[in-house]
């Protein structure tokens, strides 16, 4: 059986994603300082729509000089590939994927609780205490508690 990432490279390779490969080549051109600053891009109506993941992001990319040099680096990509979807690019617009962000955010958060709550400290009891408990439920629920505790331990 194929793991993921072989799955997901042979899914890349196909020509169904290829406005999806030619984006991220897109992005991989681009400063890595910008690329973290960008959630995911896009190009509706001949606008290219890039998305910001934080405000402060937004303002970085909004400078006239950083419009200027993507401007340039998407007119050097385009005249290197002439490709289907970022040729029609006649403006570039900014905006902030709050939505998208916050979601990223929240999923991100369940996948550290996940794996916060599947690390289990080692059991530090053997067991090996006396029931001298009378009443026969209260010395049942300690059993239980002893079998719970020898299983944990693993020995």
């Amino acid at each position: 059986m194929e793991n993921a990432r072989e799955i997901i490279a042979h899914i890349r390779k196909d020509p169904l994603y290829a406005k999806m490969r030619e984006r991220g080549e897109f992005l991989a051109i681009l400063p890595l300082s910008w690329q973290r600053l960008i959630a995911f891009i896009y190009v509706k109506d001949g606008i290219l729509m890039i998305a910001a993941k934080h405000p402060a992001g937004l303002c970085e990319l909004k400078r006239d000089s950083n419009i200027n040099l993507i401007k340039d680096v998407l007119k050097r990509f385009v005249a290197a590939r002439e490709t289907a979807e970022l040729c029609g690019v006649r403006e570039i617009k900014f905006f902030v994927a709050d939505r998208v962000m916050n979601k990223r955010r929240a999923q991100a958060f369940k996948m550290s609780m996940r794996r916060s709550s599947e690390i289990f400290s080692p059991e530090r009891s053997n067991g090996g205490f006396k029931n001298k408990i009378q009443d026969p439920q209260i010395y049942k629920i300690f059993e239980e508690i002893r079998g719970l505790i020898l299983a944990n331990r693993g020995d």
